[in-house]
């Protein structure tokens, strides 16, 4: 049987993603036919192959993973989803950083039989130390938004699923695992070295070589990460092959084969654990292993066997590590590398004749950019689904760059480990060995400062459907498999087809690829879509038209840190949203205006803001907060409007109203002077209210009273109100009974934290609701939620449900 172990990956593979779906969304005895019916088809599979083949065992241990895969996910599964509260546990210290001050300890072989991340200041324990740690343990946070990060299946995928923010840290047995321990030191004494030599870019030679990321300046990773090459920041395949090859070639031409092999397998392991054990380096460690255990009995390597014995020892450990990034990315790009570059790459033979005239080095030169350019190619092809789906944008000149930036990545790794060395025995030695890798990251910072300039490369996809994604990875396999000298061979003699035929399948998928690829974007809703984001303990409420065109009202927090950048900001860009027509303040405290002030800040190329309306009240000029926005629009280049009672926008069948407050009025507080307004869409209507609370709603109901009795035609508009966003997060002085029997409102929408300390939604404001007959919805119990209307039909969906 040709390569056993793919077959068994594959086969691991689905059970993986099958089992870890069923746990995550509970669906364990519903999915049990699914689980049995696959399971069927498996055997029956397997029941052909053993009748056509002698190597029968074979395939029935292959069968086996399924089921032994499904049996670890539950084995995981049961473990999660737990919170212990004000416990005491041990376990040994695998791995520790330094963050801001305190230190994050990585502890496995706990007493609740699975890893737990550590928060502690305090500093007298080290790796490999038995600790004892008393605190509250919990999960870490799912995604309560479209688009928002998963540290929960992040670190579960990890094998830490829980967290501690210490009480008491103790050790009761120094240095349990000396390996560990010695391997600390050696990084930290490293880390100090490359403090003193590479100074400012201390951070980004520890991220390179040491893969110790807490260090790195938050604007240097935000740069690589713009510019496509942030994969040279973590310990990846190319890390360990540069260490791992290098140490035996080195070593192998003095003393032996077997003893180089030994040596190097002993050293690149040691490298692993000091690195802290990531997915992609666990890849690259294994293959490598395989590569000189070839090499040592003189065999060929197969590429794909090697990623299949990874792939089987990676999720037999943890089979929810399929839902790593970092497992996902390293695999693809292998993938591309070793099938779909060799489909690409030209025949060199058809090159040189073209080019028979051209001196040997010019042509040897013209060969080398070709297959570099297209192995580049192959990687993002490979992994452009997974890419998009995650970060939701791809920079098309990251294809050039990193023809450009890995070439110089081995100058980088062997000078910082040279360094390292050096600095053992003298300082000056150090200094002198640093010179050519701080050359090549002053080259990095200067491609991405250009690259940077470029921002109409960077295209924003939003995340695209999952369906296209599956489509898209099918035909690329099949076109993989095709395009395959050994298929091409047998499928010719067999059918005896004509080349032309190949030629015509390869050019109808291909065209169908970049059809897909075309498509790879987010697909906004044909209407009005409504998002109330969970931003915690705030307001921000995004409202698209179609998605041509895009508005905000507020958006900030008060106990959720970065609102804008980790909640507001990743949904806008997850939507596809590159532009924001208009920002509507509904009064300036802080819950309302954080995020904003965060999002001007964050303006760039491929993302920018029109205007922003804030509400024009008397003595603005002397309200701090108001003019310190208006003041950050004004130098972003942002047009800033001021609204009161009559102004309107209006986008085709979207009309946006300012009903309070009206020119001139007295208010008492920020919250009196709140901005209402109405949006209407054909039939479909809602109430933003702000924070506006009884006074201000009575000022409302007063003003609509005045214009009814004048003939002003807006008590209609206001009469049946579909949704209300429920004022002052649904405190108990806001949506007086007075206000609900004038809009008479179907549905109300409430934003508020998680166990916030003023304990909204008050239950007097629920009560009123309730007895108006309106259906609720807040965010702390539902987290974003969603309204989607054709100006007739609504539907809502929780994001959490």
């Amino acid at each position: 049987m040709k390569r056993p172990l793919l077959s068994a990956a594959v086969t691991q593979l689905i059970a993986a993603v099958i089992s870890t779906y069923c746990y995550r969304e509970k669906l364990h005895w519903s999915a049990v036919p699914v689980i049995v019916l696959v399971g069927i088809l498996a055997f029956e599979v397997l029941r052909i192959c053993v009748r056509f083949n002698k190597n029968s065992c074979l395939y029935y241990l292959i069968f086996l993973i399924f089921p032994v895969t499904i049996i670890r996910t539950g084995i995981v599964s049961d473990r999660l989803g737990k919170c212990y509260e004000n416990i005491t546990f041990t376990g040994t210290i695998y791995n520790m950083q330094n963050k801001d001050g305190y230190n994050v300890l990585y502890i496995n072989n706990t007493d609740i039989h699975t890893g737990i991340i550590v928060y502690t200041d305090d500093n007298k324990c080290n790796a490999g130390d038995i600790v004892r740690v008393t605190g509250d343990v919990k999960e870490f946070d799912k995604p309560r938004n479209y688009g928002s990060f998963d540290a929960n299946m992040y670190y579960i995928s990890l094998g830490y699923p829980y967290k501690c923010n210490a009480d008491k840290v103790v050790v009761t047995e120094s240095n349990n695992n000396r390996l560990r321990y010695i391997l600390y030191v050696i990084k930290q004494k490293i880390k100090g070295i490359y403090a003193k030599v590479y100074k400012d870019k201390a951070g980004l030679m520890s991220s390179i070589v040491l893969g110790d990321k807490y260090e790195l300046d938050i604007k240097t990773k935000e740069e690589y990460q713009k510019n496509g090459i942030a994969h040279l920041l973590a310990i990846s395949g190319l890390h360990i092959s540069l260490v791992g090859m290098a140490v035996y070639k080195l070593i192998r031409k003095y003393i032996g084969i077997m003893k180089a092999s030994v040596i190097s397998i002993a050293v690149i392991i040691m490298y692993l654990i000091m690195t802290g054990e990531t997915v992609s380096a666990k890849r690259a460690v294994c293959m490598l292993v395989l590569i000189i255990i070839a090499d040592v009995y003189g065999r060929t390597f197969d590429i794909l066997t090697g990623l299949s014995a990874a792939s089987i020892l990676i999720l037999g450990r943890n089979p929810y590590t399929v839902y790593s990034m970092s497992y996902i990315m390293s695999f693809l790009a292998i993938i591309g590398i070793s099938q779909l570059y060799p489909v690409l790459m030209p025949d060199e033979k058809a090159i040189n004749s073209r080019m028979d005239n051209t001196g040997k080095i010019v042509k040897k030169s013209i060969v080398y950019i070709i297959n570099a350019l297209l192995c580049s190619i192959a990687v993002t092809l490979a992994t452009l689904p997974a890419v998009l789906y995650s970060y939701n944008s791809v920079f098309m000149t990251s294809i050039f760059i990193n023809c450009i930036v890995i070439p110089l990545m081995p100058v980088v790794m062997i000078t910082g480990i040279i360094t390292a060395f050096a600095g053992f025995i003298s300082l000056k030695l150090a200094y002198f060995t640093a010179g050519a890798g701080n050359y090549v990251l002053d080259f990095y910072d200067f491609v991405c400062e250009r690259n940077s300039r470029l921002g109409q490369f960077r295209i924003i996809t939003g995340q695209p459907p999952a369906g296209i994604i599956i489509v898209y990875s099918v035909l690329m396999i099949i076109f993989i498999i095709i395009n395959k000298p050994s298929f091409k061979y047998n499928f010719n003699n067999y059918y005896k087809m004509h080349s032309l035929v190949n030629k015509a399948i390869n050019n109808i998928i291909a065209v169908m690829l970049v059809v897909l690829v075309l498509n790879m974007h987010y697909k906004p809703y044909n209407g009005l879509q409504i998002n109330m984001l969970d931003v915690g303990q705030g307001d921000s409420i995004y409202v698209s038209a179609s998605g041509r065109h895009n508005f905000l009202f507020d958006g900030g927090s008060t106990d959720i840190k970065s609102a804008g950048q980790y909640r507001v900001y990743p949904a806008l860009r997850a939507m596809g949203c590159k532009y924001i027509d208009c920002i509507f303040i509904s009064h300036t405290d802080n819950d309302h205006i954080s995020a904003v002030m965060e999002l001007i800040k964050m303006c760039d190329d491929t993302f920018s803001i029109g205007s922003i309306v804030m509400p024009d009240i008397k003595g603005k000029e002397n309200i701090e907060a108001y003019m310190k926005l208006v003041d950050m629009a004004d130098k972003a280049g942002i047009n800033v409007c001021y609204a009161v009672r009559g102004y309107t926008f209006t986008v085709g069948e979207l009309d946006i109203k300012c009903i309070h407050p009206c020119a001139g009025y007295d208010y008492e507080d920020s919250n009196d002077y709140s901005a209402v307004y109405c949006i209407s869409y054909k039939k479909f209507s809602m109430l933003m209210t702000g924070d506006a609370e009884s006074r201000a709603e009575d000022c409302l109901i007063n003003d609509i009273n005045k214009e009814r009795a004048a003939n002003v035609d807006i008590k209609d508009e206001l009469s049946d109100i579909t949704v209300l966003k429920v004022g002052h997060h649904g405190s108990k002085y806001a949506t007086s009974d007075k206000l609900l029997k004038t809009i008479k409102p179907q549905y109300a929408l409430i934003s508020c934290g998680i166990n916030n300390r003023y304990g909204h939604p008050h239950s007097e404001t629920l009560e009123r609701l309730e007895d108006n007959n309106c259906k609720v919805y807040v965010t702390n119990t539902l987290g974003e939620i969603i309204i989607r209307t054709d100006g007739y039909k609504m539907s809502v969906h929780q994001y959490l449900q």
